[in-house]
């Protein structure tokens, strides 16, 4: 029988761990262990956990916290929960998140029907704006779900994959200290690449929270600093680097969507008229692939124009603005 290991990073979520660890102890799938790791988080987290366990105590056997002395972030918190699994796959949970009752069962059962390394279910995004049904691309190579994962959108994320552990183990996955954005898409396209199969379940398994404002993504995306930009931009580097001496495609594809980041950080620093930061981040992180820029010749010579200044920028943000209403006002 599969052992699953469902890890759980905490920090500051006193408002959601009970929905998430109810959802976790009510598993219908029995053999499996979890791991929260407290990083150091300063609410009443770990109590509110601690007294939820007792009440499963069929489980609590299985529960193990791993406290960290100091907070570390979200990407060391993840590496201490897998470096401490002894599962032979592993689930990875936000803990602001949850899951339906059933989904390490179907996730089990695809996995022993198909032997595959990893399990893809799709999911429920909650947001302001009501519940949504998201699925996932039914990507039928491993080329396409990679280069799908290295794109701007939501496909690299981990929360809705049962992953084999041994594809961590023997490849040294882990994510450096401080990168704490895009995190995600720094493991998953590197289990991907490594693993040999995949497959997907027709079921919804997972409640992505997109209501949680202390969110590390939340927090950042809100209102864009150098800092955060930093971070973004210096995780997908990792992420470019991974590819540097591997297939074509897959570096190309990173050095057209590190672009596309780029753009978006500047935009956003340009907009929040944080100058300082706008010309810090340009001198930090310009794409040194520029040649690759999923541009023709002449969009080219304009985006570099524009970056080159922040009054430039603005000038050019404006203009895209003009032109973008125009469009819609013509649709």
């Amino acid at each position: 029988m599969i052992k699953v290991s469902i890890l759980v990073p905490i920090y500051n979520v006193e408002t959601y761990i009970h929905q998430c660890a109810v959802s976790l102890f009510e598993q219908t799938y029995n053999n499996i262990e979890y791991i929260f790791v407290d990083d150091a988080s300063p609410d009443n987290s770990i109590t509110i956990l601690k007294d939820l366990i007792k009440r499963y105590p069929k489980r609590e056997k299985d529960v193990r916290i791993i406290t960290h002395e100091k907070n570390r972030g979200l990407a060391v918190a993840r590496n201490t929960a897998i470096s401490n699994a002894t599962g032979d796959y592993i689930f990875i949970v936000d803990s602001d998140d949850y899951m339906e009752k059933q989904t390490i069962e179907w996730m089990v059962e695809k996995q022993e029907e198909t032997d595959a390394d990893i399990i893809i279910g799709d999911y429920f995004v909650h947001s302001e704006k009501g519940i949504e049904k998201i699925d996932f691309p039914r990507f039928k190579r491993k080329e396409d779900l990679i280069l799908g994962m290295l794109d701007t959108n939501s496909f690299h994320t981990i929360w809705n994959k049962l992953m084999r552990r041994s594809l961590y183990v023997n490849n040294h996955i882990m994510v450096k200290e401080g990168c704490n954005m895009n995190e995600d898409q720094i493991q998953m396209v590197q289990v991907s690449y490594y693993a040999k199969n995949f497959a997907f379940i027709g079921h919804h398994t997972y409640h992505y929270n997109c209501l949680n404002p202390t969110s590390v993504w939340n927090s950042a995306i809100r209102k864009l600093t150098e800092d955060s930009a930093s971070q973004l931009l210096r995780s997908f580097a990792v992420v470019k680097s991974f590819f540097q001496n591997k297939e074509k495609k897959y570096f190309q594809k990173a050095a057209a969507n590190e672009f596309h980041l780029f753009f978006y950080c500047l935009s956003n620093l340009c907009n929040s008229r944080q100058k300082k930061a706008y010309y810090n981040i340009l001198r930090k992180f310009y794409p040194e692939d520029d040649h690759l820029w999923p541009l023709n010749k002449q969009q080219k010579t304009l985006y570099r124009i524009a970056f080159s200044n922040y009054y430039f920028m603005s000038f050019f943000l404006r203009i895209k603005d003009i032109k973008n209403g125009y469009r819609q006002s013509k649709t």
